[in-house]
């Protein structure tokens, strides 16, 4: 009878090791596949200025504001953001279907690109920053894209919206 006991204790024991191994294994699966978070927290900003700039805009289209005076709100509002995150390089492309406006914040100092870092078309921008091409989308209307930009060290976030 005391074998009997001692097999079964020893599959408990083995059981209890696998399970363990098993666990070990899923916990390191996890933390390593989980997002960077200044990665998240870069993609949450460039998504939050994207959709407060997309609802200034449409303030000023519903209260039939010139092209100049949603873009001087647009820089106004974008000062306020380069302000609260001082260690990004924000890039703005606002587009009303006659031609865009590219400008560049770095560490709140504002600047239009020159027409050498982007080309447009018919159908799209092209900016190029840091040897990297981005290519957005035009469509009938206002269009506004944003490229953010965080270089930490060695390392270069960027996020786009």
């Amino acid at each position: 009878m005391q074998s009997t006991n001692e097999k079964g204790q020893f599959f408990l024991v083995a059981t209890l090791v696998i399970i363990t191994i098993i666990f070990s294994f899923s916990i390191i699966y996890i933390s390593s596949s989980a997002p960077n978070s200044e990665t998240a927290n870069t993609d949450s900003i460039a998504k939050d200025i994207k959709y407060e700039s997309i609802q200034l805009i449409n303030q000023g289209v519903y209260n039939n504001q010139s092209f100049d005076s949603i873009e001087a709100n647009l820089t106004n509002f974008m000062y306020f953001y380069s302000k609260a995150y001082p260690l990004y390089n924000m890039t703005f492309i606002l587009e009303n279907s006659t031609s865009p406006l590219v400008k560049q914040l770095k560490n709140s100092n504002a600047g239009i690109l020159g027409s050498s870092q982007f080309s447009y078309t018919l159908n799209n921008v092209n900016v190029s920053l840091n040897n990297l091409i981005y290519t957005f989308n035009i469509s009938k209307g206002y269009d506004f894209y944003i490229i953010l930009q965080l270089e930490e060290g060695n390392e270069t976030y960027i996020a786009t919206a």
